[in-house]
């Protein structure tokens, strides 16, 4: 048997970003509220950073699909 996990995005983190931000009236209140630097969030608005799997899953964005495939081993 073998389990495989795949990660996958339904929605564009960025857009999600954007959307979570505006709830705020600064962009460093979000920070604050999200747990990151200001810098961070800055960077991940403009693109130049990557989302880490924990800042995915503050957005609600980590979707999991397991596919187990089961196998004869003929030895």
């Amino acid at each position: 048997m073998i389990g495989v996990a795949v990660l996958s995005l339904l929605r564009n983190p960025i857009t999600e970003l954007r959307a979570e931000v505006a709830k705020y009236r600064t962009q460093q209140e979000a920070a604050k509220a999200l747990g990151i630097s200001p810098q961070y969030l800055t960077d991940l608005l403009k693109g130049r950073r990557s989302f880490s799997y924990k800042m995915l899953q503050k957005l609600d964005l980590v979707v999991y699909y397991v596919k187990i495939v089961h196998r004869n081993d003929d030895r």
